[in-house]
């Protein structure tokens, strides 16, 4: 058995929180920026951040001096099981599912005043897991948050440096 899953940033995780059942869903393309704004926030509360979703509001950007603006080229999961004979071993500890993730996710940060682009990196995964019956339950999820805690943790570092240099 198999299934693609191509938008899996809008998929919905099935999680837990506080042992209460909950699902993780969203629309990473408006929020990528925001989570990045809101990241930057916190390292350097003092800076005004503004976020786009447009060249037009890049270039009228306000007191901002920096812009940041993001995009999703592909989010791709495909899931592959085998029910039989591997399912029956999954009994024993034997995978029979098997994730393959690909994704890709672009971040620029423009200067607000002109729109130029003064930072633009994009950030890709293609990873693949086992999971079986007893363990690699929230393999998608791992899958997809490794890739978004990339794109975080280098896109601010970078946004800092840029501003603290005044490129």
């Amino acid at each position: 058995m198999g299934n693609t899953i191509h938008y899996v940033d809008r998929g919905g995780f099935a999680g837990s929180k506080n042992g209460r059942p909950q699902v993780r869903s969203g629309d990473l393309q408006t929020a990528l920026p925001d989570l990045l704004a809101a990241t930057i926030r916190k390292a350097r509360p003092d800076w005004p951040i503004e976020v786009t979703a447009s060249p037009e509001r890049c270039r009228a950007g306000g007191d901002a001096r920096y812009v940041i603006d993001g995009a999703i080229r592909r989010t791709d999961l495909r899931v592959h099981s085998n029910a039989v004979p591997l399912g029956v071993l999954g009994l024993v500890g034997v995978p029979f599912t098997f994730l393959s993730f690909d994704g890709e996710l672009d971040v620029e940060i423009r200067r607000a005043d002109t729109g130029a682009i003064a930072w633009r990196h994009g950030f890709r995964i293609d990873e693949r897991r086992a999971v079986g019956l007893y363990y690699g339950y929230k393999a998608a999820y791992t899958l997809f948050s490794s890739l978004l805690q990339e794109t975080v943790a280098h896109s601010v570092a970078s946004a800092i440096h840029i501003a603290e240099r005044g490129a």
